[in-house]
C-alpha cells in the first residue's frame, strides 16, 4: 500500500506539552520561594460531609468552584483556595450549585450499579439515552450495526434527543482524539465501567466551554491525590458469569463472562504536603454471547401488490404492515473484549501557583464471531386474488450457512499538562493537550448454501409466523426437510454463479486521529461589587486523520477457490458446533480462515470498484489509495463572559468566537470510455467555518437549598470529514451516463439554539427535586444514513443531492438538509427516607423522567417534514429503590426507553411512488440488582444482577408499528461478585 502523504510521528501529538511543563515549574518555583516563609499547611482533611452543610458551605453561590463545572475552568474562574477541602459533594449538591445545567453521575453511583460501561450507566441520567449501535458508528457501516448491536452493551450516547454525533466527549476538560472514520462519535464502550471519579453530562454550556455540540457535551473526569485528600491502596475485582455463554456452550468456565480488575494508588506528600500522585490501573476481559434474529435489512417483498412483479403496494394498507421477509436467518454471536488501561494524575500545589499533569489511556481488543442458520427464498409467485390483487409466495427455499467476524482494535491515549498562577488580581490556567486515537478491523465473511432442501423450488414456502414476544418469525420444517437442514455434506461454497455474488470476503479498516493543542483561561478582579471578576481565554487545537477501507470478495469462474473443499463438513475449518433451536450449528476457527485466504492469489478477487484483479498499474494504484482519505481539522476559539452578581441573581453574558479549518485529501480516480479504471490521482478541497456563539444564563438563588435558572446559549457541529471530502468515484451504466459520486466542501455546519429553563430543591436530609424544561432550533440539518441495499429502489437515505450535469453526466454530492427542533421535560428526585425510624431511615428512592418531540425537514422525497430526529424517543424513566448506610448499600433499580426512529429509509417502485419504511427501535427496558457489604473496614463484597427480567437488548423493525421485518439481540442474563480491599 503506497503512502502518498507522510503521518506525522504520533509523539508530536504530546511534544506541545514538554515547554509548558517547563515554565510551569519555573513559574511554580519562583512562586515557591516567594512563600516559603509564610506558606501553611493548605490540605486540610476533612471528614464526609452532609448534603446540607455543602450548600451551605458554598451559600449556594459560588457556582463557578464546584467541580460539577469542567476543570478547565475552575482555577481560570476564580483564586485558588489557601485551603483545600476534601469534603465529598453528592451529585444533587453539584448540580445545585453549578454554573450551568447537568447531570451527575458520581463513582459511588457508577459503582452501585452492574453496567457493562460509562455508557449504560450515564443512560440513567434525565435526558440520556444509551444505544448499541449506530450507523456512523458501525465500522462497515449499516451491515455491520447488527454486529455491534450483538456484543450487548450499550456503546454511544443521545442527549436530549440527539444522537451521538452531535454530543461532545472530554476527558478532564480537554478534546480527546476520535478514530471512527465517518463520524464524530466516541465510542464510549472502549471505557471502562469504573475509574472515573464523575460523569458530567453538560446540557448548556458557557461561553466558556467549548462550543462543538449540539446535544450536550460529557466530561470524564479523573480524581487527583488532592481530591482524594489522603493515602490510598486499593484494589477491586468483578467476575461475571453469563447465561448465554453457559446456555450455547460458547464460554464455559464458572465467570464465562469475565471479570475485571482495577488497582488504586494516592499519596500526597513533601515537607508541607505539596506533592501529590494518584494512579488507576485496570484490566477487563469481558465475554459475550447473544442470539439474533436477523433478517438482512434488504431481503424482504410486498405481501399485497396491484401488480405482482414490480412490487407496488396496494394503497389500503400500510406499507410496514403489508411486508414479508424473504429470509429468515436466526444467528448467534459471541466473542471476547480485553481491555486494559489507567489513569495518572501529578500535582504540586504552591502558595499563589500550581502544576499538574493528567494521563490515561485505554485499549480494547475484541473478537467477535456471528454464525448465521438461515432459510432464503430464490424466486416469488405472485398469487391473484378475486379482487384483482396479488399476493407474493417467497419460494425457491434453500439453507445457509454463514460465518461473520467483526473483530475490531481500539486505542485511546490522552494527556495533559499545565499550571495556574494567581498574581496579584490576575488569575490564569494554561492547559497543553494531546491524544491519540485507533481504530482498525480486518474482518473474514463465509458463506455455504444447501439448494437440495427445496428441489423442485415450490415445496416449501416462506410463510412465517411469529412467535414470543417480540415476535420472532420462524418457519416450520417437516422431519425430512429439517434432517436435510442439519445435513452439512450437501452444503457447498457459495459463488457467484451458484449465487450472484461470492461468498468469500475479507474486508481491512484502518483509521486514526491525532490531536494537540493549548488552552489559555484568566480571570481579572475587577472590584466591583457587581461585577467582581471578567473571565476570558483562547483555545486552539489541531488534528491529523487517516482512514483506509480495503474490501475483497473472492471467487472462482471455473469453480471453486483453490484449497477449498466442496462442502461445509469438509472444509476444515470446523472446531465445534451448537444449536440453534433445532438447526445444527458448525463454530469455526476465525483465524484459519483469514489465512487461508492471505494465501488465496489476488487474482480471484474482485476490488470494491467491481473488476477483477488484473495487477495493471492503473489497477494497483487505485487499490493502494481508493477509499482512502487523510484530512487536517485546525480550531482557534476566544471567548468573554461577565459574571453579574446581584446578591441572590447572578446574570452571565458572554461571547465565543471559533474559526475552524478542515483540508481533506482523497482519491479521484479517472475512466476510460467503457467506464473501467483508466488511472486517478489525489485530488484536495478545503473549507473554513467562523462561528459567533452568544450566551445569556441567568440563576436565581433565593436559599442555599434552591436555584432558578433561564439561559441561551449557541453551539454548531461541524460535517464529519467523510462527508466534506470523501473520494472521487464514478459509476458507468453501459450506455455513456456516469454518476459521480464525491464530498461537498460546501456543507455548512449544524448551528443549534438552545434556549432552557429548571429549577431544583433540596432538603437538609439530601433530599432533591430538578424540573426543566429545554428547546433546541436546528439549521442546516445533517442526519446519519448508509447506502443502498436493493436495486429496484429501496436505499437508506443521506444528505445527498443528485445534480444532471449534462446528459452523459449526474452529480451526486452530500447537501444539508433543513430545519430541525427539539423540545421537551426533563424530571429527577431522589427522596432520603430520614423521617423513618432506626434501620429503615437509611431507604431511599429515586428516579427520573424525561418527555420530548423531535421534528426535522430533510428536504427529501417520501420522508414528510416534521419527521422525529434520529436517536429521539419520545419518553425515558429511570427507578431506583436502595438502601445506603455505613456497611451496607443496595439498590434495585429499572430503566425504560420508548420507540426511535434509527434509520431513514425510503423504497420507490417503478411507478415512481416513494414510501416511508424506515427502521425504528423499539422501547427497551432493563431491570438490575446489587448489593454490597463491608464485612470490616478495609474489606467489602458484593453481588450483583443484569437483566433479571431477561428482556432483549436491542429491537428494530421497519416501520414504527410493525413487527414484519425484526431485528432482535437476546443477551440474557449476567451475574457479578466483586470485592474491594483497601490496604
Amino acid at each position: 500500500m503506497s503512502n502518498p502523504s507522510r503521518r506525522p510521528a504520533s509523539w508530536k501529538a504530546f511534544s506541545c506539552l514538554f515547554p509548558i511543563v517547563m515554565v510551569g515549574v519555573q513559574l511554580g518555583q519562583t512562586a515557591l520561594a516567594e512563600g516559603t516563609e509564610t506558606k501553611k499547611n493548605l490540605h486540610r482533611k476533612s471528614d464526609r460531609t452532609s448534603a446540607s452543610h455543602a450548600v451551605a458551605a458554598t451559600g449556594g453561590t459560588k457556582a463557578q468552584k464546584d467541580k460539577a463545572s469542567s476543570r478547565d475552568q475552575d482555577n481560570s474562574q476564580s483564586k485558588i483556595e489557601k485551603i483545600h477541602v476534601t469534603a465529598k459533594k453528592s451529585p444533587e449538591t453539584q448540580q445545585l450549585n453549578a454554573k450551568n445545567d447537568v447531570s451527575i453521575a458520581d463513582a459511588k453511583f457508577i459503582e452501585s450499579h452492574p453496567d457493562n460501561n460509562i455508557a449504560e450507566t450515564l443512560a440513567r441520567l434525565p435526558g440520556v439515552n444509551v444505544l448499541s449501535t449506530t450507523i456512523g458508528g458501525s465500522i462497515g457501516g449499516s451491515s455491520a450495526m447488527i454486529d455491534n448491536a450483538s456484543r450487548g452493551e450499550g456503546q454511544f450516547l443521545s442527549v436530549r434527543g440527539i444522537g451521538p454525533d452531535y454530543t461532545q466527549s472530554l476527558i478532564d476538560g480537554v478534546n480527546v482524539a476520535n478514530a471512527k472514520p465517518a463520524s464524530r462519535q466516541l465510542q464510549l464502550s472502549l471505557m471502562p465501567p469504573l475509574g472515573f471519579s464523575q460523569a458530567v453530562v453538560n446540557k448548556t454550556g458557557q461561553a466558556s466551554d467549548s462550543g462543538e455540540w449540539v446535544s450536550g457535551f460529557v466530561d470524564f473526569q479523573t480524581l487527583n491525590a488532592f481530591d482524594v485528600g489522603h493515602d490510598v491502596l486499593s484494589l477491586k475485582t468483578r467476575g461475571e458469569f453469563m447465561g448465554k455463554g453457559y446456555q450455547y456452550g460458547t464460554q464455559h468456565s464458572p465467570f464465562n463472562g469475565g471479570g475485571t480488575v482495577q488497582g488504586e494508588y494516592s499519596h500526597i506528600f513533601g515537607r508541607n504536603r505539596q506533592f501529590g500522585i494518584h494512579a488507576v490501573g485496570y484490566y477487563q476481559s469481558r465475554s459475550f454471547t447473544s442470539l439474533t434474529s436477523n433478517e438482512n435489512e434488504g431481503n424482504w417483498d410486498v405481501i399485497n401488490s396491484l401488480t405482482g412483479s414490480d412490487h407496488t403496494p396496494t394503497p389500503n394498507i400500510p406499507i410496514t404492515q403489508n411486508l414479508t421477509p424473504a429470509q429468515i436467518n436466526p444467528q448467534l454471536s459471541y466473542g471476547n473484549s480485553q481491555r486494559y488501561g489507567g489513569n495518572l494524575a501529578f500535582d504540586w500545589h504552591g502558595e499563589n501557583a500550581t502544576i499538574f499533569v493528567r494521563g490515561s489511556y485505554a485499549s480494547s481488543n475484541t473478537s467477535q464471531t456471528t454464525v448465521q442458520r438461515g432459510l432464503q427464498s430464490t424466486n416469488q409467485n405472485w398469487v391473484l386474488q378475486p379482487n384483482g390483487t396479488y399476493n407474493v409466495q417467497e419460494v425457491g427455499v434453500v439453507g445457509s450457512y454463514y460465518l461473520d467476524t467483526n473483530p475490531e482494535i481500539q486505542n485511546l491515549g490522552i494527556m495533559q499538562a499545565g499550571f495556574t498562577l494567581d498574581h496579584d488580581w490576575l488569575h490564569s490556567k494554561t492547559t497543553a493537550f494531546g491524544s491519540l486515537a485507533e481504530d482498525d478491523e480486518d474482518s473474514v465473511n463465509l458463506a455455504y448454501k444447501n439448494f437440495n432442501l427445496d428441489p423442485s423450488g415450490n415445496s416449501l414456502t416462506l410463510s412465517p409466523s411469529y412467535i414470543g414476544s417480540p415476535g420472532t418469525p420462524t418457519i416450520a420444517l417437516n422431519a425430512s426437510q429439517l434432517a436435510e437442514f442439519n445435513n452439512l455434506s450437501n452444503y457447498v461454497p457459495q459463488t457467484n454463479s451458484n449465487w450472484g455474488f461470492g461468498g468469500v470476503e475479507e474486508t481491512k479498516y484502518k483509521n486514526n486521529q491525532s490531536l494537540w493543542g493549548l488552552k489559555q483561561d484568566f480571570s481579572a478582579d475587577t472590584n466591583l461589587s457587581f461585577l467582581k471578576k471578567i473571565l476570558f481565554g483562547a483555545k486552539y487545537y489541531d488534528t491529523y486523520r487517516t482512514a483506509t477501507n480495503r474490501d475483497y470478495t473472492y471467487d472462482n469462474s471455473d469453480g471453486y477457490l483453490p484449497g477449498m473443499a466442496d462442502s461445509l463438513a469438509s472444509s476444515g475449518f470446523i472446531n465445534g458446533s451448537t444449536r440453534i433451536g433445532n438447526y445444527v450449528t458448525p463454530l469455526m476457527n476465525a483465524g484459519e480462515i483469514r489465512d487461508y485466504l492471505h494465501s488465496v492469489p489476488l487474482s480471484y478477487a474482485s476490488a470494491s470498484y467491481g473488476g477483477n484483479w488484473t495487477g495493471s498499474a492503473a489497477q494497483t494504484a487505485y487499490n493502494a489509495n481508493a477509499n482512502t482519505q487523510m484530512s487536517s481539522e485546525s480550531v482557534t476559539a476566544a471567548y468573554i463572559a461577565l459574571p453579574f452578581d446581584f446578591d441572590k441573581v447572578q446574570i452571565t453574558p458572554g461571547l465565543r468566537y471559533e474559526h475552524a479549518d478542515i483540508r481533506n485529501k482523497f482519491w479521484d480516480a479517472s475512466y476510460d470510455d467503457s467506464g473501467n479504471i483508466s488511472g486517478g490521482h489525489f485530488a484536495k478541497n478545503r473549507t473554513s467555518y467562523n462561528e459567533f456563539l452568544p450566551s445569556l444564563f441567568i440563576a436565581y438563588r433565593p436559599t442555599p437549598f434552591s436555584v432558578y435558572r433561564a439561559s441561551f446559549d449557541t453551539s454548531y457541529v461541524m460535517p464529519n470529514t467523510f462527508l466534506l471530502g470523501g473520494s472521487r468515484t464514478s459509476t458507468y451504466d453501459g450506455n455513456g451516463v456516469y454518476t459521480i459520486q464525491e464530498g461537498n466542501p460546501n456543507l455548512k455546519p449544524v448551528l443549534s439554539r438552545n434556549f432552557d429553563l429548571s429549577g431544583q430543591w433540596m432538603s437538609r436530609d439530601g433530599s432533591s427535586f430538578a424540573m426543566g424544561g429545554f428547546y433546541k432550533l436546528l439549521s442546516n440539518y445533517l442526519f446519519d444514513a448508509g447506502n443502498s441495499t436493493r436495486t429496484d429502489g429501496t436505499h437508506y437515505l443521506s444528505s445527498t443531492a443528485t445534480t444532471n450535469v449534462s446528459p452523459q453526466e449526474i452529480l451526486e454530492t452530500p447537501r444539508n438538509g433543513g430545519s430541525a427542533f427539539v423540545y421537551g421535560l426533563e424530571m429527577s428526585g431522589i427522596k432520603n427516607m430520614s423521617f423513618l425510624p432506626g434501620f429503615w431511615k437509611h431507604l431511599f428512592i429515586s428516579g427520573n423522567v424525561t418527555l420530548q418531540r423531535s421534528h426535522a425537514n430533510l428536504k427529501t422525497a417520501g420522508i414528510p417534514d416534521g419527521t422525529p430526529i434520529q436517536y429521539a424517543p419520545n419518553w425515558m424513566y429511570n427507578l431506583s429503590l436502595g438502601y445506603q448506610s455505613g456497611r451496607l448499600n443496595t439498590n434495585l433499580s429499572f430503566r425504560r426507553s420508548g420507540a426511535f426512529l434509527e434509520t431513514y429509509y425510503t423504497y420507490s417502485n417503478s411507478n415512481g411512488k416513494t414510501f416511508n419504511i424506515s427502521w425504528w427501535d423499539q422501547p427497551i427496558q432493563r431491570l438490575d440488582y446489587s448489593i454490597n457489604y463491608k464485612l470490616t473496614k478495609r474489606i467489602s463484597m458484593g453481588f450483583s444482577a443484569q437483566n433479571l427480567l431477561g428482556d432483549v437488548s436491542y429491537y428494530a423493525t421497519r416501520g414504527k408499528n410493525s413487527e414484519k421485518i425484526p431485528q432482535i439481540v437476546w443477551t440474557g442474563r449476567s451475574y457479578f461478585l466483586n470485592m474491594n480491599v483497601d490496604f
